[in-house]
């Protein structure tokens, strides 16, 4: 056998190797595929069995047009809501001196500080976040009147206390008894602390009421349950 007749031998015999490692086909197997798949023709030598298969295919293309549709719609519902990041439009930069932030908070007039302890994937946090906290007004009234921050319960990174006390976000929060997520604590402006909610507040409404409730002062003289009831009777 000549060299030429040698490699044309070889190659001939890779094609056949990389045809059966991708599943392809020689001409003659596709033939009997087609063959074997192929649907019988009637008497008058068509194929009934296209009909079947052009309605199958239409099935699909619906069935994909509604998937396509669906997914074009889900972005646009999702963004109905007029909301805005809350981290950088409702909680404050995070120096982890909150010391210092109390100073800053006397300079600036506020009423008070609000921490909101949190912790990752909490579905609470996430909802307030999302549906609550997102919120133009909600952002506004908190933003003029607090200054507001986030403690992760779980979290190693440093922080000062109000009294100057070194510690980690997750040893502040227990040392406070922080258990659960989300936690809304406010601080006056000597640091100590004049009101904790534990949990959802699903109503962007009674979380602002909650905010007037610390900023307004009336958490000296009452409960937060009658300040509610109140307002509720004055409109």
């Amino acid at each position: 056998m000549s060299f030429l007749s040698l490699r044309s031998t070889k190659q001939s015999r890779c094609r056949q190797r990389n045809r059966a490692r991708c599943g392809i086909a020689s001409s003659a197997d596709r033939h009997a595929l087609l063959a074997a798949s192929a649907c019988p023709r009637d008497d008058t030598g068509n194929r009934p069995c296209r009909a079947s298969l052009t309605l199958v295919c239409a099935a699909r293309v619906i069935v994909l047009a509604l998937i396509v549709a669906t997914l074009a719609i889900v972005p646009t519902v999702a963004g109905t809501a007029d909301g805005r990041d809350p981290e950088s439009h409702f909680f404050n930069p995070n120096i982890g001196d909150l010391k210092a932030d109390l100073a800053d908070a006397r300079e600036a007039g506020k009423k008070a500080i609000l921490l909101m302890f949190e912790q990752e994937g909490c579905p609470g946090c996430i909802y307030m976040q999302r549906n609550v906290l997102n919120r133009p007004d909600v952002q506004a009234f908190y933003r003029r009147h607090f200054f507001n921050f986030t403690i992760d319960i779980h979290s190693a990174v440093p922080l000062r206390d109000f009294a100057g006390r070194e510690s980690t976000e997750q040893g502040y929060a227990r040392a406070l008894g922080v258990k659960g997520t989300p936690t809304f604590a406010f601080y006056d402006l000597d640091g100590n602390e004049v009101l904790r909610m534990l949990g959802v507040i699903k109503e962007p409404a009674e979380f602002l009421l909650l905010g007037e409730f610390v900023a307004s002062g009336a958490y000296k003289t009452r409960k937060f349950a009658e300040f509610k009831l109140q307002r509720k009777k004055g409109s």
